[in-house]
């Protein structure tokens, strides 16, 4: 049931089956509506770019069912599923398939605990140097991979470490961090302090960690 009241815009107040009132202003909802120009041309632009983002990917996918005449698969000759026959052929590629997942489950399984701290200490304690943290959380979420794997890989000769398994290791944690400590972060604003909000927290903060 609704009554309008006058006014200078129109106000509608509602009621509800236990007699409460709730005032809504009119139009309200036609923020449901269908979508402006504006809003159509973004998500145009933004398929556009994911596409050109996902192309690559697309583009090896479908030249992994080519039938290259030679050893360089570069023009599309015929279809084939020769290729997928034996995908762990090749030792050499089997190895960097299982380092890459070795690697990628050490890293995450370490960046998700460090990030996650990190984004509890951002949200419920207010220290100095936070927006220090803050900047220093941005830089890897801006700075290209190049240059980032290179500064690391400067950093790590400068200290006389050899590149191997735990530099790698090492440059994913850092670079995992800012991902996971940005986006846990966004989850957990607005927790309090109180030990009844930790099971909270832990909740509103798990999405963020399985984004990763």
């Amino acid at each position: 049931m609704c009554c309008s009241t006058p006014g200078r815009s129109a106000r509608r107040t509602w009621y509800d089956d236990s007699g409460h009132h709730r005032a809504r202003q009119h139009g309200a909802e036609e923020i449901k509506g269908s979508p402006k120009w504006g809003d159509l041309l973004l998500r145009i632009v933004a398929g556009l770019v994911l596409f050109y983002l996902f192309l690559p990917i697309f583009v090896i996918v479908l030249f992994s069912f080519n039938n290259p005449q030679g050893k360089f698969n570069y023009s599309w000759q015929g279809f084939t599923l020769k290729n997928w026959a034996d995908p762990f052929k090749y030792p050499a590629l089997t190895d960097a398939l299982k380092l890459s997942l070795n690697v990628a489950a050490v890293s995450t399984a370490v960046a998700v605990v460090l990030g996650t701290l990190v984004a509890i200490a951002l949200v419920r304690q207010r220290f100095r140097g936070q927006s220090a943290v803050d900047n220093f959380l941005v830089i890897p979420l801006t700075a290209p991979e190049v240059v980032m794997g290179a500064a690391l890989l400067t950093l790590f000769l400068d200290f006389g470490w050899a590149a191997g398994y735990t530099t790698i290791v090492i440059s994913h944690i850092a670079f995992e961090i800012s991902f996971i400590a940005m986006t846990v972060r966004a989850r957990c604003a607005g927790s309090t302090g109180h030990w009844r909000t930790r099971r909270w927290t832990w909740a509103r903060a798990r999405p963020g960690r399985s984004s990763k």
